[in-house]
């Protein structure tokens, strides 16, 4: 039997204070609680310790581990300008 996708308030418990439109694109998916854990979970230990394969459960894992990786890319372009002005002493 199927689980319920995510809800809106579930994908936030579980990523925290994010845009709402990121949230909308992940209920886009139909993943569940455990598939969106999932691809947090991979997305976490490929920063953390570097590129890993891991083979997501499901479709909807991979599909949510692109929009995660996506914030993730833009988080650290965010980023990018402090780390710039921190090493040439500004």
């Amino acid at each position: 039997m199927q689980s319920e996708p995510a809800s809106h308030i579930e994908i936030v418990e579980l990523l925290g204070e994010v845009d709402d439109l990121l949230v909308e694109r992940i209920i886009d998916t139909h993943a569940t609680v455990a598939e969106v854990a999932e691809a947090l979970d991979a997305i976490e230990d490929d920063r953390q310790f570097g590129e890993q394969y891991h083979v997501p459960s499901s479709a909807r894992v991979t599909e949510v581990q692109v929009i995660l990786a996506d914030l993730m890319t833009e988080d650290d372009d965010d980023s990018a300008p402090f780390v710039e002005d921190s090493t040439s002493g500004r």
